[in-house]
This record gives structure tokens, C-alpha cells and sequence, in this order.
């Protein structure tokens, strides 16, 4: 969900950006307007611009299920910067070496994963089909791997049913698996209330660096 509802409103905001330039996402917000379709079924995305200059942009994007209904809204926030065509040569990669992920854990690579009462540490190590051709991790896959983190904890430290409300991320730094393989995906409780949790998370490199935080609120 995360990652085509990133695309789209990268796109839309992308055909309004001037030749020579790229786009890096600042940070995404989604927000569940209705039931999540199931699994496995088609979901389309209509995103548009609604703010863009010199230097920055905002984008809006309604993910939409087979039938039509709006399940989440995306809005997103893009920074301008140089191409990275002409900074950086691609950085080709075996394809052929690759095992396509199916599950949401071969897609985050989990290595190892330690729970407590009120906190998940993850070691990842992601299939580099995750990546593009600059060996960058697909921003949207980010909240894929905060959500995972995020589901971990509230599963292993309650019985309770937990339904996602919104999902904020910030991102300060890109996920670059040719440099740094393992990555670490931690999640905490924020706040436990009776019906509506909070948890943080966030992403680090092999080295402790931060990549990306979230916040995610959850209802039962």
C-alpha cells in the first residue's frame, strides 16, 4: 500500500518538475478511509499535485479497491534536487542471483527478531529486488517495513485485534543496500490506551544511523 500509493503521488508531482531535475520524498502520510482490500486483489491509485515550486511539492493520492471504494488517502511531500542520472552511474545488479519475495517477511529479509513488552528489534537484510537501479530501497517500501516492525510488536505483546488508522513516516536518509546490507527496523509502544495504541518505529542502518522514523495509530 505504501509503495503505490508513494508512485502515484510521486508521479503526479514528478510531470511537474522542470529537465535535469529528480524528486526525493520528504514525508508520507496515509490515512484508512475504509476497509483494506483483501489480499492478492487488484488496487489502483489516483494521485494529484496539489502544491509544487522551485523546490518542493505536495501530492495527494486515493488508493481505490476493485470496485472502486477509496480504502486510504496518501499525502506526500517531495524535494526538488539535481538528477541523480548525472551525479551517479547506475549500478547494475545480478538479477539472475535474485530471489523474488512473496511473503512480508522475505520482503523485509528478517533475520533475527527480538520482542519485550513494549519494544521489536529487527534485523532485515532485504532482497536487492527491492532496490532500483542506483541500489536504493523504493521509498513507499518503507512504510512496508515500519508497518511490519509495527504489526510484530502489537501481535507478539497483545491478543487484541488491531486495526491501522494512519501511518506517518519522515524520512532523513536513503535505504542504499549496495553500501549497507543489514538494516534495522525497531517499534515501540508510544501509547496504550483502551481502544487506540501508538507506536513508533523507525529504520537504521547496519551502523545506528537513522534512515527513516514513523508513527503508526491502531484501533481495536
Amino acid at each position: 500500500m505504501g509503495t503505490i500509493a508513494d508512485a502515484a503521488a510521486a508521479q503526479a508531482f514528478a510531470s511537474r518538475v522542470a529537465d535535469g531535475h529528480d524528486i526525493r520524498t520528504v514525508n508520507l502520510r496515509l490515512d484508512r478511509l475504509g476497509a483494506l482490500p483483501s489480499s492478492q486483489s487488484m488496487a489502483t491509485a489516483l494521485a494529484e499535485a496539489l502544491c509544487v515550486d522551485d523546490l518542493t511539492g505536495v501530492s495527494r493520492a486515493t488508493l481505490l479497491d476493485v470496485e472502486g471504494r477509496a480504502f486510504a488517502a496518501c499525502t506526500a511531500r517531495f524535494a526538488v534536487v539535481p538528477s541523480q542520472d548525472a551525479t551517479m552511474p547506475p549500478q547494475p545488479h545480478d538479477r539472475r542471483a535474485t530471489i523474488c519475495p512473496t511473503t512480508p517477511a522475505e520482503i523485509v529479509g528478517v533475520q533475527r527478531v527480538q520482542v519485550d513488552s513494549e519494544r521489536v528489534d529487527i534485523l532485515a537484510r532485504p532482497p536487492i529486488s527491492v532496490c532500483n537501479h542506483f541500489g536504493i530501497v523504493h521509498g513507499g517500501l518503507h512504510a512496508g517495513f515500519v508497518d511490519f516492525a509495527m504489526s510484530e510488536l502489537l501481535t507478539a505483546t497483545s491478543s487484541s485485534r488491531y486495526l491501522m488508522l494512519d501511518l506517518s513516516l519522515v524520512y532523513h536518509r536513503p535505504a542504499t543496500l549496495e553500501r549497507d546490507r543489514d538494516l534495522h527496523l525497531t517499534a515501540s509502544i508510544g501509547r496504550r490506551g483502551r481502544r487506540i495504541t501508538t507506536v513508533d518505529a523507525s529504520i537504521l542502518s547496519s551502523t545506528g544511523r537513522v534512515l527513516t522514523i514513523a508513527r503508526g495509530t491502531f484501533t481495536t
